[in-house]
């Protein structure tokens, strides 16, 4: 939408130049300066439709089409009052069952919490299929943005450029283009990149070894007291184990056997819950599928906006 609508102000500027704002672009050729006009308003308008459609395109959407419901765990379970929270963590499973498909905010601590394995946990006992879990690795999303920053800045310089009206401020834009360059183009999205390749490199070794024995949750980690206030919390852990049971023990549940029977049988529905995230997620580890780890042609376009204006400008223009 930015894009179009900035092919549109450059010809409406363009058609109208004597009457919407411009300025004049320093132009050398053959040892010779002359000044050609360029519109404005797409310096302010390119940048004001993308950040309008980026943040509100989906409620634009949904009075077009119809609306589609997502459930985000940590916005949609109240995280201040003990009881909502309760009652929504409880009906976690009833919305797993309602849904079609699971996206997964990943990243290396995601095995590592007791709630996130839960989540999983539901997924398989309702018979939903883990080809459609989707890993989104959170570093993807933030290597992404560094990227548009990185075509915003660049932009940015260019529309420098063609302001400057005097030669003799070609060094501080060659600087100021050098500098930024080296800073923004070439350190911030090679250190992002870099992240997000070493934490999709141990997603399989994080799986291999996944164990929901080693997950951790708040309550054990602050020895069930509330820090604030010293009161008691609940084990949120014992009641996944419960929940555990029934979905995974099978018959001769853990809650049927003896108390002198050994914590390996009794438990055996935990390791059947490990077996089942591990065999059902390593096709898909394995194939690369499902996993985010590549980017998109959209993903790539979006990154690239900044830049696509200044070409289409230039296009338009010349």
């Amino acid at each position: 939408a930015s894009v179009s609508v900035g092919v549109v102000v450059s010809i409406l500027e363009l058609m109208m130049l004597d009457d919407v704002a411009s300025f004049e672009s320093t132009v050398v050729a053959a040892n010779t300066v002359h000044f050609v006009d360029r519109p404005l308003l797409h310096c302010i308008i390119c940048p004001s439709c993308f950040i309008v459609v980026l943040s509100f395109g989906q409620r634009f959407l949904s009075c077009l089409y119809s609306r589609r419901m997502v459930f985000v765990d940590k916005l949609c379970i109240d995280q201040t009052n003990p009881e909502k929270k309760q009652a929504g963590i409880l009906g976690l499973a009833g919305f797993i069952k309602r849904s079609s498909k699971l996206n997964v905010l990943w990243s290396r601590r995601y095995f590592t919490r007791l709630w996130c394995t839960y989540e999983l946990a539901s997924w398989i006992h309702h018979g939903k299929k883990m080809g459609s879990v989707n890993f989104l690795p959170v570093a993807r999303a933030q290597a992404l943005a560094v990227l548009l920053m990185c075509s915003a800045l660049f932009w940015s310089f260019n529309e420098c450029r063609d302001v400057l009206q005097d030669p003799s401020d070609v060094w501080w834009y060659v600087g100021m283009r050098v500098a930024g360059s080296c800073l923004v183009a070439l350190v911030l999205p090679v250190r992002m990149l870099l992240r997000f390749v070493q934490e999709m490199r141990s997603l399989p070794e994080q799986l291999d070894t996944f164990s929901i024995r080693g997950s951790r949750c708040f309550c054990c980690d602050s020895g069930h007291m509330q820090p604030d206030t010293g009161d008691h919390l609940p084990c949120d852990r014992e009641l996944v184990y419960m929940t555990l049971d029934a979905w995974f023990g099978g018959p001769a549940t853990s809650r049927s056997l003896s108390q002198d029977t050994p914590s390996s049988l009794r438990e055996t529905h935990l390791d059947e819950f490990d077996r089942r995230v591990r065999a059902g997620l390593k096709d898909r580890v394995t194939r690369g599928t499902g996993l985010g780890g590549t980017l998109s042609f959209r993903a790539v376009l979006f990154s690239a906006t900044p830049l696509l204006w200044h070409l289409v400008v230039k296009s338009v223009v010349s």
